[in-house]
């Protein structure tokens, strides 16, 4: 619902494409081609065991899922300087001192990229973006075979956040800390509707959104304990609310 409510142009950001979102929520999910990102999945990494069971989870849904492969050519560690984008949205607190109130200023918290990403040469800046648009034709190239893939979360992140590719991430039991771990699904550019048919799938198959870290009950009040059998439906906005 979310999704349908903010798709499409608003008026006041002249760079969304009219794209319509057509979701067809009866389609099966087997029709839709899946492919797995081999090499994260296949390295080592606390809950690599968690994301195998998930695998085989999919493949139990009628999935023929494909082998994909990312670019590795790229120097994508080298396109985080691309972020400064992101300084340029918090520029003025930075220049007014107004972000040492910020309660993070580790070496890596956000305050010390916005400081640091004012002594970014322009000319690297330009280069990376160019690096940008051949990652996102390799990416174009990946898509040709699928229309989803999956992904332990965290391992496409940066990839994503260069591409413009739309993500869902989907609640995939815990960690060792007994934290709520996930589980990403990526879709191509303007195929939503294809990515929320596989992550629903998955999230009513595996039934991890039910369920909560220890210590976050119903009777301690944590939580919310309206049932509800489908999640994607109006009436599970009480779901958001606790119980009163």
């Amino acid at each position: 619902m979310v999704l349908e409510a903010i798709a499409g142009p608003d008026g006041k950001d002249p760079t969304v494409v009219p794209v319509p979102f057509d979701w067809d929520h009866g389609r099966p999910v087997s029709s839709v081609r899946v492919g797995y990102f081999k090499a994260a999945f296949d390295a080592p990494r606390q809950g690599k065991r968690r994301d195998e069971i998930a695998l085989g989870q999919l493949r139990k849904l009628g999935l023929n899922l494909v082998e994909v492969d990312l670019p590795t050519e790229l120097p994508l560690d080298a396109l985080k300087l691309i972020l400064v984008e992101a300084a340029a949205s918090f520029d003025e607190i930075t220049r007014t001192g107004e972000i040492d109130l910020l309660a993070e200023q580790h070496s890596t918290a956000w305050p010390n990229f916005f400081r640091s990403s004012r002594f970014i040469p322009a000319i690297e800046y330009l280069q990376a973006q160019r690096i940008r648009t051949l990652l996102m034709q390799r990416m174009e190239e990946v898509f040709r075979e699928i229309d989803v893939f999956v992904a332990p979360t965290f391992g496409v992140v940066l990839v994503t956040n260069l591409t413009g590719h739309p993500c869902a991430v989907v609640p995939n039991g815990f960690n060792d800390d007994d934290m709520p771990a996930s589980l990403s699904f990526i879709g191509k550019l303007y195929g939503e509707a294809d990515l929320c048919t596989v992550a629903r799938a998955w999230q009513e198959a595996s039934g991890w959104h039910r369920r909560r870290p220890s210590g976050y009950t119903a009777e301690s009040g944590k939580v919310p304990t309206v049932p509800c059998s489908n999640r994607w439906s109006s009436h599970c906005a009480k779901e958001l609310r606790p119980p009163s």
